[in-house]
């Protein structure tokens, strides 16, 4: 069945950081929901705290989301991110219960 992803995203460097962070989530979410099996991906921005994002996604399969994070498009958004993180991403996958 589906799987429920959601990944919070703590980015470091003030305004202009998090400016660019902004920047290359929103790309990567656009690029993300032209994949196979993608069916939602939203990108929050925390209310309190302007540099704390999450982002949840929807995929149809544990396989398509698996395929969607080899594709190039997400190493590259994960790479180029990377610099700009105050902590790891924290990933974690759900499912819908009966």
């Amino acid at each position: 069945g589906p799987v429920y992803v959601i990944t919070h995203v703590d980015i470091i460097g003030g305004q202009p950081g998090v400016t660019e962070a902004i920047r290359l989530m929103h790309d990567f979410q656009v690029d993300s929901l032209k994949d196979k099996g993608a069916v939602r991906f939203e990108v929050m921005q925390q209310d309190s705290r302007f540099n704390h994002f999450v982002m949840s996604e929807v995929w149809q399969s544990r396989e398509a989301y698996d395929a969607h994070n080899g594709l190039d498009h997400a190493r590259k958004f994960r790479e180029k991110i990377a610099p700009m993180l105050g902590s790891p991403f924290d990933v974690r996958l759900h499912r819908l219960l009966p």
